[in-house]
């Protein structure tokens, strides 16, 4: 029984290692805007939700998103980063009159 808490205790030591991060709410509005460094820091790969208003995305570093230049993606639907660069390239734009409320998570 103690080899199992053992066990257990490790595997989830390494998972929460595995998964650190950070988190960041972002407000997608009608000027582009990227995530914010000091919040991702070494994070090699990002999750995020947009919650509200249809938004446009780019990850290439030199395209600015306007509301129609860039990748649509539309309340309910994932982002998912999944380099270093992907995430300090990213810039949003939204698409409509209604503001984007997207939420992120960071993974090392």
């Amino acid at each position: 029984m103690k080899r199992y808490i053992i066990a257990i205790a490790l595997i989830l030591s390494v998972a929460s290692i595995a998964f650190a991060g950070g988190y960041q709410a972002l407000t997608v509005a009608n000027t582009s805007i990227g995530l914010t460094a000091t919040t991702y820091g070494r994070a090699r790969s990002a999750l995020c939700r947009l919650e509200t208003g249809p938004i446009r995305y780019t990850i290439d570093g030199t395209t600015v998103p306007t509301a129609d230049v860039g990748i649509p993606v539309y309340p309910g639907e994932w982002i998912i980063l999944e380099s270093a660069d992907q995430i300090k390239n990213f810039r949003g734009f939204r698409s409509t009159a209604t503001s984007g409320s997207l939420k992120c998570f960071f993974i090392d």
